[in-house]
């Protein structure tokens, strides 16, 4: 019984150091969570396609590669509690970063917040078209 309370509570650490790692500092150093995912996915994307690779690679697919590199760190080298907690965050940020997860939120969310939601959609489309038309660059 005593270690199940162990257990128990290294897993309500893990969950909410993560937590506050995603939310917090990390958030305020790398900026919003989705928008550096689908930057990094932006930048995969162009090395795979180099490669000969016709894979397109979206933000969630990031954080989920992210949770994998963080398994293959356990499985060799020093122990580190720290994987762990990178694990859980990444996992946290894969379903944040979700299409699936968006219109959830969205479809729960008051109608100021959908107003919002559907703004900054129609700013990502305006951004990317131009982008696309070589217009705009980052």
């Amino acid at each position: 019984m005593g270690d199940q309370t162990a257990d128990q509570n290294t897993a309500r650490y893990v969950l909410e150091r993560a937590a506050a790692l995603v939310s917090g500092d990390r958030a305020a150093d790398h900026g919003p969570a989705r928008k550096t995912h689908q930057n990094i996915a932006d930048l995969w994307n162009t090395y795979l396609g180099y490669k000969g690779t016709d894979i397109e690679l979206r933000p969630s697919d990031v954080a989920m590669m992210m949770v994998l590199l963080k398994v293959a760190r356990t499985m060799t080298g020093r122990f580190n509690p720290d994987d762990y907690v990178d694990m859980a965050g990444y996992a946290g940020l894969a379903l944040e970063c979700s299409p699936r997860s968006k219109a959830m939120a969205a479809s729960m969310a008051p109608p100021v917040v959908r107003a919002v939601a559907d703004a900054d959609a129609a700013v990502d489309k305006a951004t990317r078209h131009y982008m696309d038309a070589g217009k705009y660059t980052l």
